[in-house]
């Protein structure tokens, strides 16, 4: 079996963790209300709000939690594609 392709799984999931930590580390906002309120910290509204709120530093952040998700998506849809021949998965 080649597993070469755990090499191009983990760089996408790397790097969807990278973009993450840095937009969560842009918005200071986010993360005081996290520490004080976790329910109200994990809802759309309360995201959207602190972006808004944060100016150019919010919209860039919010850029990279995107980027972060497409990342992680590429790094699943990879494993998937990789792994279903070995589990019979697309026959």
């Amino acid at each position: 079996m080649n597993f070469g392709f755990i090499k191009g799984v983990l760089i996408d999931f790397g790097l969807a963790g990278i973009f993450a930590f840095a937009a969560l580390l842009m918005l200071r906002e986010y993360r005081r209300l996290f520490r004080t309120d976790p329910k109200a910290a994990l809802t759309v509204e309360g995201l959207k709000r602190i972006i808004r709120s944060s100016g150019a530093v919010g919209y860039f952040a919010s850029f990279l939690l995107a980027v972060a998700v497409l990342c992680l998506c590429a790094g699943l849809i990879t494993l998937l594609l990789n792994v279903a021949p070995f589990l019979n998965l697309l026959n």
